[in-house]
């Protein structure tokens, strides 16, 4: 499964603005990150 979702930096943790449909509590995934530029 391939989702792009936003996400805040905070805590020293990255937190979805949204939830994430598909993804159980404490699952791993791998995250690519890209700069938004607003």
């Amino acid at each position: 499964m391939n989702q792009t979702i936003e996400v805040v930096y905070e805590d020293n943790v990255l937190k979805p603005i949204e939830p994430i449909e598909g993804i159980k509590e404490h699952e791993r995934v791998i995250a690519y990150l890209t700069d938004v530029l607003l």
